[in-house]
């Protein structure tokens, strides 16, 4: 019983360090994605000669990877949040030089660095 209560505190202190207002209206724009790839992409995908989920499957992919990093975020103190921004901000400079040294076009758009496809 003493984990349990230990959970509950725990959990306690969670939903009270983050803004529910926040979470609520980002979890509302992912199911707006949701929907609006759900109902779009399938004929985009079939004209691309993909699979008829492709872009599905990719989004809801996505979503679940932002979510977990949203959770994971959430539970960081303030000064770890800060120290991984210091990381954060070194990592994308390089991308930044990177991208200057080397472009790639993809269907007309310049991109930054080809990434897994």
């Amino acid at each position: 019983m003493n984990s349990q209560s230990s959970f509950y505190k725990l959990t306690n202190k969670w939903l009270k360090s983050i803004d529910l207002v926040n979470i609520f209206l980002l979890l509302f724009l992912i199911i707006l994605g949701i929907l609006s790839v759900t109902s779009a992409s399938p004929s985009v995908a079939k004209l691309k000669g993909l699979g008829e989920f492709h872009f599905i499957k990719k989004h809801y992919f996505f979503v679940v990877v932002s979510i977990t990093t949203m959770l994971v975020f959430s539970l960081f103190s303030m000064k770890g949040i800060i120290n991984i921004s210091y990381l954060g901000f070194f990592v994308f400079y390089i991308f930044l030089l990177i991208f200057l040294a080397s472009t790639y076009e993809s269907n007309g758009a310049v991109r930054w660095i080809k990434v897994a496809g």
